[in-house]
C-alpha cells in the first residue's frame, strides 16, 4: 500500500504587479540615501474544496534622502499553493510564515534587477523571517 506524504506544494508564482518611480536628478554624493521596505501579505481560498489557496505578498522599498523619497520600487507577486493531506503545519501558518518565505525571493530578485536598470546601483535585499 503507497503510503502518500502529507505537504503544502506550490504551483505557481504569477507577476501581478510591477511599478518603478524615480527622480531624475538623485545626486549620490551630497547625503546619504535611506532605504525602507515595506512588505504586506494577504491569503485566501480560491478551490477550498481542493485545497487550493493563493498567497499575495507586496513589497514596497523606498529611498529616502533628505526627508523626501526619490526612488520608489512596488512589486506584488502571487504564489497557488495546494496542500495536499493532513499536514502537521496548520494551513495558516503556512500562509503567514512559509508561503512569504517561498515567494520573497522572487520579489527580491525583481527589485535588485528594477534597481540596476534604473541606474540606482546593487540593492540586494536581505532574506526576511516572516515568523511573527
Amino acid at each position: 500500500m503507497e503510503q502518500k506524504i502529507a505537504s503544502y506544494k506550490i504551483e505557481h508564482v504569477f507577476l501581478i504587479e510591477s511599478n518603478f518611480k524615480r527622480n531624475i536628478n538623485i545626486d549620490f554624493t551630497s547625503s546619504p540615501i535611506k532605504n525602507n521596505l515595506d512588505i504586506h501579505t494577504e491569503a485566501f481560498d480560491t478551490e477550498p474544496s481542493n485545497n487550493i489557496f493563493v498567497v499575495n505578498l507586496t513589497a514596497t522599498f523606498e529611498g529616502i534622502q533628505n526627508d523626501q523619497v526619490v526612488f520608489t520600487i512596488l512589486v506584488k507577486v502571487a504564489g497557488v499553493f495546494s496542500r495536499m493531506g493532513d499536514t502537521s503545519l496548520s494551513e495558516e501558518t503556512f500562509k503567514k510564515v512559509n508561503a512569504p518565505a517561498i515567494l520573497f525571493p522572487f520579489v527580491r530578485e525583481n527589485i535588485a534587477g528594477i534597481a540596476l536598470k534604473a541606474g540606482l546601483g546593487n540593492i540586494l535585499l536581505p532574506p526576511i523571517n516572516f515568523t511573527p
